[in-house]
């Protein structure tokens, strides 16, 4: 019993680093992201800073944090990460989610809005 004891204690220490610098390059990400956008809003600024634009259920990445993954944070603001035909960085810009669908920046009004207005 001691030994069982003994081998899963030995194995948490031994695997620890791994965790913790696997932590810290996501936190590196994270604050590179956070310098990338000073003037994005604090909804967007919040959730990043917990994890949540780039991690789903803890591990899984979202599709926008895929995109980050392989572009890289500059390389993915041409990007349209969750398919609602935004850039990225049109989505940061305007406080909209680049990793959900359904959050999506208002249309920039058109001539023919401004004509509606007037019919």
């Amino acid at each position: 019993m001691i030994r069982k004891i003994t081998a899963v204690l030995l194995s948490a220490v031994l695997l620890l680093p791994l965790l913790s610098s696997s932590v810290a390059a996501d936190s590196d990400f994270r604050d590179s992201w956070l310098a990338l956008y000073p003037d994005a809003c604090q909804t967007l600024r919040d959730t990043i800073n917990s994890c949540g634009g780039c991690h789903q259920n803890g591990f899984d990445l979202t599709s926008y944090g895929d995109d980050l993954k392989t572009f890289g944070i500059a390389g993915a603001e041409g990007v349209d990460s969750d398919g609602d035909t935004r850039t990225n960085l049109q989505e940061i810009n305007a406080c909209t989610l680049p990793w959900d669908g359904t959050s999506v920046p208002a249309a920039a009004p058109s001539w023919g809005m401004l004509k509606g207005l007037y019919r």
